[in-house]
């Protein structure tokens, strides 16, 4: 089978990186990645809090060939492609997709936007106020909700830097202005950390030599990033008038695992949930009537792993119930050589449905570079998986992070209604 995910690494001669995959598709994804995000916008950097997510904002409004605000994203639409930045915790990713006929003007875009944006007065003061408008909708950072908040500050504590590290305060915003950006940007942009990634129908040599001509500087950055932890992990029980039925949330916190341990992880999670024969979903869905929407999730973050598992549920009793036997059912389904074994072949067959398209495979390849600093291949992701059949470094994996005293519980509740007296039912 072709792997879809094998690409091909130059690294030219001025530290640039750049990975090419080709396929016969017509369409072409190119995409650059910046050594910076806004666990880099600090003090010790000399970079304002929220830098570099504004600069990712303004870097893509004009160029010094294409002055006019977004004259780029509109020549771009209209060869029918796309356009956009996004900022992540370590890393700036900038992107952009057209059919491949139109891929040398696609090459001449990504280029201006990386190595040759200007920068304007008036833009500025308008995308200020574009980010206070996206700084004030995320009122409940880092959940999204009242009850993730509540996860992700009261639970688990996993907002890596402060809100206004990513947005930057008012003040901050102020203080950004074109001399500061444009400093930043070269110090960004003519990196040699700078990595590309082009796919498409194509071998990307014209893409080589272009970037073979920027100078770059070996400028290092370093992170401001709170590991995820603990707030509380003990058991109780949280009521909140959003919430329409009991949930038991578990979940799980490590060190940052190794590719192979977390490919082992990820199984285990999809062994226990899954639709097909998830031995949890079979219990509590298809026996018991209990659930419906059990769910489970398994992330990588700079400095950690965590997982975790969500039972809706109709009682308190059900609750109860699974608390008491949950750890037992999942060294139970990782004992079960023939369930794992069709798990294995399920989750291989599925892989079919990845990576169809050049977007696919650029997502992919992207989130392998920020998150292992490598691409993984196809074949390298089978084999991964093909190992967790070993039933002894399966039993390790379960023994080592699935332990009770590794994992916190609680239970999130629908608000208490108080008991209605006689008096005030005769008002």
């Amino acid at each position: 089978m072709h792997d879809h995910q094998k690409f091909e690494l130059q690294t030219l001669s001025n530290g640039i990186q750049l990975y090419t995959h080709t396929t016969p598709n017509p369409i072409c994804h190119l995409e650059v990645i910046l050594p910076v995000g806004a666990g880099h916008a600090h003090s010790g950097n000399k970079f304002l809090a929220g830098a570099p997510h504004f600069l990712e904002h303004v870097q893509l409004i004009r160029s010094k060939k294409y002055s006019t605000a977004y004259e780029l994203d509109r020549l771009l639409g209209m060869r029918g492609g796309h356009s956009n930045g996004t900022t992540y915790p370590t890393s700036t990713h900038y992107e952009l997709d057209v059919p491949a006929t139109h891929l040398d003007f696609a090459v001449e875009a990504l280029l201006e936007r990386t190595y040759a944006p200007l920068f304007n007065e008036a833009d500025l003061t308008t995308e200020r106020t574009v980010v206070m408008n996206e700084r004030n909708a995320r009122k409940f950072y880092p959940g999204r909700s009242v009850v993730s908040k509540y996860y992700h500050t009261e639970f688990i504590r996993d907002a890596e830097y402060p809100l206004e590290q990513l947005f930057g305060s008012d003040t901050d915003l102020e203080q950004m202005t074109t001399d500061v950006l444009s400093t930043m940007q070269r110090q960004i942009s003519f990196n040699d950390q700078v990595r590309f990634l082009a796919v498409g129908p194509d071998d990307f040599q014209s893409l080589a030599t272009k970037l073979a001509l920027i100078n770059t500087s070996k400028q290092r950055f370093t992170l401001a990033i709170q590991p995820v932890s603990w707030a509380n992990p003990h058991f109780r029980y949280c009521y909140f008038d959003t919430v329409s039925q009991p949930t038991l949330e578990v979940a799980w916190i490590h060190p940052r695992l190794a590719f192979p341990e977390f490919r082992a992880i990820s199984f285990l999670i999809s062994l226990l949930i899954n639709s097909t024969h998830g031995a949890l979903h079979h219990e509590f869905r298809e026996q018991k009537g209990w659930t419906y929407g059990l769910d489970g999730y398994c992330q990588q973050r700079p400095a950690n792993t965590m997982f975790g598992l969500s039972f809706p549920v109709n009682t308190k009793e059900q609750i109860e119930y699974i608390r008491d036997c949950l750890l037992e059912r999942i060294e139970r389904a990782s004992d079960d050589q023939r369930l794992v074994e069709a798990e294995i072949g399920r989750y291989i067959h599925s892989q079919v449905y990845n990576f169809q398209t050049t977007g696919d495979i650029m997502e992919g390849a992207s989130y392998d570079l920020d998150t292992y600093d490598r691409i993984y291949t196809e074949a390298e992701w089978s084999t991964a998986v093909q190992k967790i059949a070993d039933k002894k470094w399966r039993q390790k994996m379960v023994r080592t992070y699935f332990a009770a005293e590794q994992m916190g519980s609680l239970c999130l509740m629908p608000e208490r209604r108080h008991k209605i007296l006689a008096r005030e039912l005769s008002v």
